[in-house]
């Protein structure tokens, strides 16, 4: 399992919060100010810079400390495209095909039986103990921030623990320790739940990005992914090769000559990629094309008209009916 250094800088926010040192928490798991935006850090060396922390302030059970300060918006972007969803299904929905974003070699899953709604967190190997603590902590924080009612049946974790009251005062009910799984059950009414944050627009943006991002991961060429995945994040902002460059941990001299040995260049690449993200986006009817045009970090929509007639040779008036069933 890896963690993304867009979850770890937010956590060294929260962590801020406790009293002990965010700073501190980042040299221990090895990021600073030059540290690439698509890093990913080993979870097993998180792990153990968060117990360290656990133990620096007394609490075993830092992980709940950290849900529980963790306030809304304060994991950025993946906060917000998770929670400006309509309704809590659609959130989990998101929480479930997104997770990939922050986290790699684990998994969420989420199913329905009889009533109950099952979150369960998958992990190949270890026993890992705060990670599971935040992940489904964070679930039950984010879900009464927003006013829903969520009558939790069980929660389970793989870890052991001493003492138990931490976990009981935080969810309200005695989890189990030493499952065979991390997870989280409840009542599935819950889920028809709409939330007070929706806003469908910029959780559908903000998904296509992540969506990008994740592909970005599976690559052959890793360098080719990696800029793709850091241009897609940065689109609205139309990134220059030295913003990019940056993005992705080299000289701008460096990364032109490794793009051109790819026979490819910063310019070609931004232009695939907002491709992708503008066939994408407009397959999603609900978004007009102005506000595709602002998102992809067009001037104007007649600046994106003319681009996405280049790319295909029709428009996306004519695209969009061709497309209907």
């Amino acid at each position: 399992m890896s963690i993304s250094i867009a979850l770890l800088r937010p956590l060294a926010t929260t962590i801020e919060r406790l009293g002990v040192g965010g700073s501190e928490f980042m040299r221990a798991v090895g990021i600073d100010d030059t540290t690439g935006p698509d890093t990913f850090v080993p979870g097993s060396r998180v792990e153990i810079a968060l117990q360290q922390l656990g133990r620096r302030i007394g609490n075993p059970a830092i992980g709940i400390a950290i849900a529980h300060e963790s306030p809304f918006a304060s994991l950025g972007s993946f906060d917000y495209v998770i929670w400006a969803s309509r309704t809590l299904r659609d959130a989990m929905s998101r929480y479930v095909r997104l997770y990939a974003f922050i986290a790699r070699g684990v998994s969420l899953r989420m199913e329905e039986r009889d009533g109950v709604a099952h979150l369960a967190l998958h992990a190949p190997r270890g026993r890992a103990t705060v990670l599971p603590d935040i992940t489904i902590g964070i679930t039950v924080a984010r879900a009464r921030a927003a006013s829903v009612d969520l009558p939790i049946r069980a929660v389970t974790f793989r870890h052991s623990v001493s003492d138990v009251a931490p976990y009981v005062d935080f969810f309200g009910v005695t989890p189990s320790f030493d499952h065979t799984d991390d997870s989280l059950s409840f009542d599935a009414k819950a889920l028809g739940c709409v939330l007070p944050t929706a806003d469908a627009q910029t959780a559908s943006l903000l998904e296509a990005n992540m969506l990008r991002a994740i592909a970005g991961q599976r690559s052959t060429d890793p360098l080719l992914e990696q800029v793709k995945a850091a241009l897609a994040r940065g689109i609205q902002d139309e990134p220059t090769l030295s913003d990019l460059a940056s993005m992705v941990g080299q000289s701008s001299r460096a990364l032109q000559r490794q793009l051109r040995q790819r026979g490819t260049s910063h310019r070609q690449l931004l232009d695939t990629v907002r491709r992708d993200l503008a066939l994408e986006l407009l397959a999603d009817k609900t978004n007009s094309t102005a506000v595709v045009a602002h998102a992809l970090g067009f001037a104007t929509p007649q600046a994106f008209y003319r681009a996405f007639t280049r790319w295909t040779g029709t428009t996306t008036a004519a695209w969009r009916a061709a497309k209907q069933p």
